[in-house]
């Protein structure tokens, strides 16, 4: 019984000795191993509190590509001259198409365009009255979209005018308006209070919308759906939407938040210079009035959709704009 006692414990103490032996061996085995992924790590792996702490021995930086698709009547042509002026000093390229009238392209061109856009050479703004194209659609990469808007009924009483008289460019340019005298010199109120097309008709006078909600045919309709679209399209896709009613924070948004491109843009909008200024100045729409308190009423209400996309934009270009001059105090 004790000679069997005596064997048990032996054999336990083998197999733990075995047992121990095994360990020891493995972890020799994968100190070294360890050690070497650690030195591997080190070599790519840095802990940092603010991005402001490190930089690297070499480096590339990214050139910058961006989308301005202008809304038209919504300060586009003064954000142009703004950006003319700083390209030489900023030492970027400013990219404008002159097939205004395109705003919606079918998914051949929109590929065509993708294609364009990617062979341009950055750093580059690329401004053209366009409707919202999505690169992620055709597996290219997403450019910076920028934009700015204005409030609806003041954009579409200026638009009104636009069509009639133009502005003090090339000496009062017009767009060749189709149309009788008497049409040419109703007012924006005469064209409301009798119900003319033009002035009144919901799918002429949603406009601002569908340059965020796309190029799906949807977009074109006015309805809540193109409404949530756009908004998700200027909380996914755009790093900035302003209002023409705010331009120097939109500009000094610009100058944050991209200032390879803006850097100096306040500067230059509140001294702009004679050449400058006159080129800003001659943009302005020949022989606008304003509607009456009646009209404004009526508009308000057929342009209710608009409004609702307009107020989300300021209300979070305000936001943005708080925190980045919080940022700067």
């Amino acid at each position: 019984m004790q000679r069997l006692k005596f064997l048990i414990l032996l054999f336990s103490v083998i197999i733990l000795a075995s047992a121990l032996y095994f360990v020891s061996y493995q972890v020799q085995l994968r100190v070294p191993l360890i050690k070497e992924v650690t030195g591997t790590e080190e070599k790519y792996f840095y802990q940092i509190h603010s991005w402001q702490d490190f930089v690297p021995v070499t480096s590339t930086v990214k050139l910058k590509r961006i989308i301005y698709n202008r809304v038209g009547k919504c300060g586009s042509r003064t954000m142009i001259q703004l950006m003319v002026t700083l390209a030489k000093q900023n030492k970027f390229k400013v990219i404008g198409s002159t097939r205004n009238q395109l705003l919606r392209i079918g998914l051949r061109e929109q590929v065509e365009f993708v294609d364009f856009i990617d062979q341009l050479q950055a750093p580059f703004i690329y401004h053209h009255h366009l409707h919202y194209v999505d690169f992620k659609r055709f597996g290219s990469l997403q450019p910076i979209y920028i934009n700015l808007i204005r409030d609806p009924l003041a954009r579409l009483v200026s638009g009104y005018y636009f069509r009639r008289f133009g502005d003090y460019r090339e000496g009062h340019r017009t767009w060749n308006f189709k149309g009788t005298d008497k049409e040419k010199n109703q007012t924006f109120d005469e064209c409301v209070l009798n119900n003319m097309t033009e002035c009144v008709d919901p799918a002429k006078i949603f406009y601002i919308v569908p340059f965020f909600c796309g190029q799906e045919s949807y977009c074109r309709n006015p309805s809540k759906v193109a409404v949530r679209q756009a908004k998700i399209n200027v909380i996914r896709n755009y790093l900035l939407v302003g209002v023409t009613e705010e331009l120097e924070d939109f500009l000094f948004a610009l100058e944050a938040l991209l200032p390879e491109f803006f850097k100096g843009v306040l500067n230059v909008y509140k001294a702009p210079g004679e050449a400058l200024q006159d080129k800003i100045t001659t943009t302005k729409t020949l022989n606008k009035k304003g509607p009456s308190a009646k009209v404004e009423k009526i508009m308000m209400k057929k342009l209710e959709l608009e409004y609702d996309f307009y107020n989300f934009v300021k209300d979070r270009f305000r936001r943005m704009k708080a925190e980045l001059k919080s940022a700067s105090s």
